[in-house]
């Protein structure tokens, strides 16, 4: 069960219609609604009309999407605050922040919350997406203190796209860059100064409020005692009425505006009915309130009847719907009422604060409101009823975000109250399993599962907890343990909890080095969660699966899968931050087919979703990938500067997946060979000590792997021979296809180089045997000539036709290392040789560019143009392959 959001906060309160119009003010926010105004700042003490200022302002805007959010004490939560943020845009327009209200919904089966400014981003490129001006608006920022949220909303103005703003009602300056944002014209302010009533505005409130008409002299006087400050001057208005003569009033106005308020409220509520008064008090412990509910706590059954007097008496009620179902006092009249309350509770020795909030928390709990219902309870001091909720609910906690707000309940329960209630236990284990106090996830499991009162569910669920806790904690047998007990226990209608025990299982067996048994678990997890449409889990248990096959060597059902995700998203996978799981996977695939134009095309929006999500290791995959893509088509500049770029990028930023920096650190050092970059090559084989272990290892056989090809590089074929074989063995034993295709290719390799030209084509031909269905090219062809000569062996010897014939197409024509100096397939132009000459100097690109008058782009067009007639990849070979043909 997912928290709902409450609607009456995403409502803009009705402009009220006994106002007095501020054109001025009205035409400075139009003003500011412009383009490149990123924040409007209302920022002023308690009582000078924001709320109402704005809802008459927002509800004139004809051309902008307006989404409201009334903040309250609650929206703490830095993804709860995001989620409120969502809902607000959406209620105005269905179609904004879609993808991530998806991501936002959506658990995590792992557990691990996404970085906020994951969120965040997507949610920006949401409103980016849009050609529609968009207005949001946090009324009662002040509320918010959390430094998280602060930050968050920080970054987002900072990145807002041009058409979008945020407007922020305060009691006090938000801890924003202001001073930046003011020199780049980025915010427009309005403080008290803007807000407060001059004399011509406060005569024209006195007389449509109480029907006053006050002299010039009373009302310079008022304006001097009260300043404009327009709640003073509703409460005189009230306080007054029957009255004229505002003489002795004026003469007891003197001290704090909080002063004059408690004074004037005094004052106002001395002229309302008993009835009247016991209704407001009652009612003021509610943050929002409707009829059924003022009449659940209050007792009268006339609450809607009151509330509509109280609005048309302007008694600081506001509207929160235009049905007017929904109402929320003025806060400071709350602040007030809430007082008032409380001592006339210690006055009658009753409790009666704690009984209000015991009738509150019933009528939340049973109208479904479960976390204003666990809030009242709390408040009543009521804890046993606030655990019979916390344990209704506790399943939301596999939802990111929502673990802090439930932990601040668990720890106001006493523990008295866990010794009877496993499931109490169970709910605190869920909140804290994420965290880094694992000790209490272990000393609340064990504590339910000591409890007499068990059943089958607790037990499956108890160890569900502990199976993540043992994958999170790499144990990887001790999570198929206690994953096969869960599977045991829960029951079949716990398809959530049981999806993600196969995954956990599927995750352990895998990492144990079982392939074939984790797709099987895999397999049962992605079908188990396809009949429930959740994105998130569809996209984690299909990925995990698709990724298995990929390492069984099998593309082609690789690829199925992962289109299969793509296709749930619609139109908008290209949106969703977790969707870069099957982008990245489908330009590797591509690519091994040769297939270059597709592989672009999916690891260009590998590399987009790497920045919305601001995800390092995405993102420096993408740029290997396409760098990868660009050696393939000959551009080698442009290669360069791409695994440079993904060098650099993966150093620094948000690392989701702290093993793909060892990949992404692999993939570096291949494209680097490639390029013949010795010395970045030369520092990545000395920080690796290749172990002869038959201990199979995902990315240890990468590492293998890159160092077997650079030794293979350097001459050393006899020492990588025996590591290679070990790894071999190991790969074979575990089922990974793809590594062992790998492998064999590199082991043919070294074989050939060592002068035994039978084994190597025995190795050869296993590897053409093992991968010709799936139509593997890119593995043969970037091994380059050495393995072009292979084939051909292969080829004369007759061994795989068709797929040999087929392989050799794809390898360039000619091989740099057989030219002699007469044979170049096309002559320098002069103009190249001129270039060749500056680069033999030391000259840059945009030295050179200056010297020749042209473009920087037009030096590198000339510079790809001279690798590939001379058929290398880097200025050193070309300067040595250039004084080699006599050419310079």
């Amino acid at each position: 069960m997912e928290f709902p959001l409450l609607s009456t906060k995403l409502f803009i309160p009705p402009p009220n219609p006994r106002r007095i119009a501020r054109p001025t003010l009205i035409d400075q926010l139009n003003s500011a609604a412009r383009p490149g105004v990123k924040l409007i700042l209302v920022s002023a003490p308690p009582g000078f009309g924001k709320t109402t200022l704005l809802s008459e302002w927002v509800s004139q805007l004809q051309d902008s999407a307006v989404g409201w959010l009334s903040i309250d004490e609650a929206d703490n939560q830095p993804v709860r605050f995001l989620e409120y943020l969502c809902a607000a845009i959406q209620s105005s327009n269905p179609e904004l922040g879609k993808t991530t209200a998806v991501l936002l919904k959506s658990p995590i089966p792992t557990g691990a919350d996404l970085p906020l400014t994951t969120i965040a981003a997507t949610f920006i490129n949401d409103l980016a997406a849009s050609n529609q001006s968009i207005t949001l608006v946090l009324d009662d920022y002040h509320l918010i203190e959390s430094q998280e949220i602060h930050a968050l909303l920080g970054f987002l103005i900072e990145k807002l796209p041009p058409l979008t703003r945020f407007v922020i009602a305060t009691r006090s300056d938000p801890p924003f860059p202001l001073p930046r944002f003011r020199a780049r014209g980025q915010i427009f302010e309005l403080r008290a100064q803007d807000l407060r009533f001059n004399t011509s505005e406060m005569a024209a409130f006195l007389h449509l409020i109480s029907g006053l008409d006050l002299p010039s002299a009373t009302l310079r006087e008022l304006e001097q005692q009260t300043e404009g400050w327009i709640a003073g001057l509703q409460l005189i208005a009230l306080s007054t009425q029957g009255k004229r003569d505002l003489t002795s009033l004026l003469e007891a106005l003197h001290g704090s505006n909080r002063y004059i308020l408690d004074y004037l409220i005094d004052e106002v509520l001395e002229l309302q009915p008993p009835h009247i008064v016991d209704f407001l008090l009652r009612t003021s412990i509610l943050k929002r309130m409707s009829a059924p509910l003022c009449t659940a706590v209050s007792g009268n059954a006339d609450a809607q009847k009151i509330l509509n007097q109280l609005e048309l008496a302007n008694l600081f009620i506001v509207p929160l719907d235009s049905n007017r179902e929904w109402y929320r006092y003025y806060h400071l009249f709350a602040e007030f009422l809430c007082n008032r309350l409380h001592h006339l509770s210690l006055k009658q020795q009753k409790p009666l604060e704690s009984e209000l909030h015991m009738k509150a928390c019933l009528w939340y709990r049973d109208h479904g409101f479960q976390n204003e219902a666990v809030e009242h309870a709390l408040l009543a001091k009521d804890h046993q009823l606030a655990a019979d909720i916390l344990e209704v609910i506790h399943k939301s906690l596999i939802f990111p975000g929502t673990n802090r707000e439930i932990i601040h309940w668990l720890q106001q329960i006493p523990e008295d109250c866990f010794l009877t209630r496993p499931r109490l236990c169970l709910t605190e284990a869920w909140a804290y399993l994420f965290t880094s106090q694992q000790d209490v996830v272990q000393q609340r499991v064990n504590q339910a599962l000591a409890q007499s009162n068990l059943n089958s569910q607790i037990e499956g669920e108890a160890a569900t907890i502990l199976a993540y806790r043992s994958i999170l904690n790499n144990d990887f047998p001790q999570a198929i343990l206690f994953s096969e007990t869960a599977l045991q226990k829960l029951p079949e209608s716990e398809e959530f909890l049981r999806t993600n025990v196969l995954l956990n299982l599927g995750m352990a067996y895998e990492n144990s080095g079982f392939l074939a048994k984790a797709i099987q678990f895999y397999q049962q997890a992605y079908q188990l969660s396809l009949p429930t449409a959740n994105q998130m889990l569809i996209t984690s248990t299909g990925s995990q699966l698709a990724d298995a096959i990929y390492a069984q060597g099998r593309l082609t059902e690789a690829v199925r899968i992962y289109q299969q995700i793509l296709h749930q998203f619609g139109e908008s996978s290209h949106k969703f931050p977790l969707a870069a799981m099957a982008y990245s996977r489908l330009a590797q695939i591509y690519y091994e087919w040769n297939d270059l134009e597709s592989a672009e095309k999916y690891v260009q929006t590998t590399i987009e979703l790497g920045q919305q999500w601001e995800s390092v290791d995405i993102r420096s995959i993408g740029l290997i990938f396409l760098a990868k893509i660009r050696l393939a088509q000959n551009d080698y500049e442009e290669a360069r500067r791409l695994i440079l770029q993904a060098e650099q990028t993966s150093r620094e930023g948000i690392v989701l997946s702290p093993p793909s920096t060892l990949v992404a650190s692999t993939q570096i050092a291949r494209v680097m060979l490639a390029l013949g970059e010795k010395e970045s090559v030369q520092a990545w084989i000395e920080n690796f000590q290749p172990e002869d272990t038959a201990v199979w290892d995902f990315f240890k056989e990468l590492e293998v792997a890159t160092w077997a090809r650079i030794q293979f590089a350097q001459g050393n074929a006899a020492e990588v021979l025996p590591l290679l074989e070990s790894q071999l063995q190991a790969a074979i034993a575990h089922g990974y296809g793809a590594q062992i295709v790998e492998l064999w290719t590199l082991k043919a390799l070294c074989l050939d180089a060592q002068g035994r030209k039978n084994e190597a084509l025995i190795m050869l031909s296993q590897a053409l045997d093992a991968c010709q269905d799936e139509k593997y090219i890119r593995t043969f062809v970037d091994e380059g000539a050495p393995m072009a000569k292979l084939l051909e062996r292969a080829l004369e010897k007759g061994m795989h036709l068709e797929y040999t014939q087929s392989l050799l197409s794809h390898f360039p024509l000619v091989s740099s290392q057989a030219l002699s100096p007469m044979e170049l397939v096309e002559p320098l132009s002069d103009r190249e040789i001129e270039v060749l000459r500056l680069i033999a100097s030391g000259c840059s690109n945009q030295e050179i560019a200056e010297r020749l008058f042209v473009a920087v782009s037009t030096i590198k067009t000339h510079i790809n143009n001279v690798y590939g007639k001379l058929g290398v990849r880097t200025r050193l070979q070309a300067v040595e392959r250039a004084r080699q043909q006599k050419l310079i």
